[in-house]
């Protein structure tokens, strides 16, 4: 590759490979978007056919941003934009040293003038040029002079450093794609099931492996909001963080408002409900209501009469298809008598009459003379977090931050050179001025109507 004209290195200086790569990623990106990655890919896969799903896990478009051929695409645009920027530098840099300085004028840089790039001033020569030459070092930094029998030229340059904005975009790029790199071998993503109360130090990653934490995270409270209609509105997780028994941290996590905690992101994704959340029972004695109590499994309650005690021992969101159900057993000393209780039995006895002379265990009323009744579950619910690490984020950050400041360069920053000629003319000064850019054109034609401006008003002379 030392050979300046070797196929090989014109393949990777060239701009074409470079928009072939950047489509190239892009095209990814938008595939990694519309088509469900990670977690989610099983269920959408579940939904294609056989033949299609084997072939989008062949292609790897199922984890489109960890896949071999991504990477391979991110390292033929480092090369490109490496070897790219490396064959263009010294030419960039030789510009740049050569426009540090202001630069003569150019020949016969004056002798088409419009009318409208000059100017007559009163005054002495000597007292014009020291005037202009004040207020272009003012503008532009330091000024050339150029004394000459007729007239004097004054030169003046600024933004040399906007040959070197493409090469701040390059790096940009660059750093972005290291910090791709680096969360692709360092980072990963998990998730995490907590009921609440619960604590884990340790995460199961997506590749199936555990993943430990150099703290604890335990989840104090899970918040579920609904609807009127039933919909779940918002559900949030308020989350300590400890080392040890030292609390750390306290902080809720919400959908869409991710936490961060020692390198770790922990993002609200799901929940659900577990074993061993609780139920509100009320209960009858000869038809006289006689309050309602909270029960959970394996707690009781003595009967108001004295009779028996009363205790929890099952408690079933759906029991046999009929909906939310709780088993009691209720001791006396002569006996123990078990007890389905349901919460919507008016609906169970209308499909079925005879229930409770086939099952008399499902009768509420069947330890006389007290009525049982389920008026709602309690459920005890775990929440659903997905926990990633990324150390290769700030580093992307880091590399968007030079992207842009390199297109600032590029669009916004110009290198401009303007000459100003001053000499005797009619009884007055003549000031002409011209310029030169490597781009935006119309801007420096702002920057020499300014200037002129600035001349005919500031009194030079």
């Amino acid at each position: 590759m030392t050979d300046p004209k070797s196929p090989l290195r014109s393949l990777f200086s060239s701009v074409k490979l470079a928009l072939f790569l950047l489509i190239a990623i892009a095209l990814a990106a938008i595939a990694g978007t519309v088509i469900p990655q990670g977690s989610a890919a099983p269920e959408f896969a579940a939904r294609l056919t056989p033949g299609m799903a084997a072939l989008l896990q062949k292609l790897q478009l199922f984890d489109v941003f960890h896949s071999l051929w991504f990477l391979v695409l991110i390292l033929l645009l480092t090369v490109n934009l490496v070897v790219c920027s490396w064959s263009r530098f010294p030419a960039s840099l030789a510009r740049w040293r050569q426009a540090r300085s202001p630069a003569p004028a150019p020949e016969g840089a004056f002798d088409r003038l419009s009318p409208g790039n000059r100017i007559l001033v009163t005054g002495e020569v000597p007292a014009v040029v020291a005037a202009v030459e004040t207020r272009l070092r003012k503008r532009f930094g330091p000024v050339r002079t150029a004394p000459g029998r007729d007239a004097t030229v004054l030169s003046a340059q600024k933004g040399a450093a906007s040959h070197f904005g493409v090469y701040l975009v390059h790096l940009g790029v660059l750093v972005v794609m290291a910090g791709v790199v680096l969360g692709f071998f360092l980072g990963f993503e998990g998730s995490l099931q907590l009921g609440e109360g619960e604590a884990a130090d340790a995460v199961r990653t997506k590749a199936g492996g555990v993943q430990r934490l150099d703290f604890t995270v335990r989840c104090d409270r899970f918040v579920l909001e609904h609807y009127a209609g039933g919909m779940p509105k918002t559900y949030r997780s308020d989350l300590t963080f400890l080392k040890g028994e030292k609390v750390l941290s306290r902080t809720p996590v919400l959908v869409n408002h991710p936490v961060t905690f020692g390198g770790y992101r922990f993002y609200q994704a799901s929940y659900g409900t577990i074993p061993g959340g609780g139920a509100t029972l009320a209960l009858r004695r000869n038809g006289r209501a006689m309050g309602s109590v909270e029960v959970g499994v394996g707690a009781g309650f003595d009967l108001p009469g004295g009779e028996g005690r009363v205790e929890v021992q099952r408690i079933e969101e759906n029991l046999m298809h009929m909906g939310p159900a709780v088993k009691l057993l209720i001791r006396t000393p002569g006996e123990e008598r078990p007890l389905w209780v349901f919460q919507y039995l008016e609906t169970i006895l209308k499909e079925q009459p005879n229930l409770f002379q086939m099952m008399p265990m499902l009768n509420p009323s069947g330890f006389a003379p007290y009525e049982f009744a389920l008026a709602r579950l309690s459920p005890r619910y775990y929440t659903g977090l997905q926990v990633a690490r990324d150390p290769g984020a700030p580093v992307v950050a880091a590399g968007a931050i030079l992207v842009v400041v390199g297109f600032l360069f590029v669009f916004f920053y110009a290198h401009r050179q303007v000459w100003v000629r001053v000499a005797a003319e009619s009884g007055a000064v003549e000031i002409a001025v011209t310029g030169k850019t490597n781009r935006d054109r119309v801007g420096l034609e702002r920057e020499i109507a300014s200037l002129l401006k600035g001349f005919r008003e500031g009194g030079v002379g």
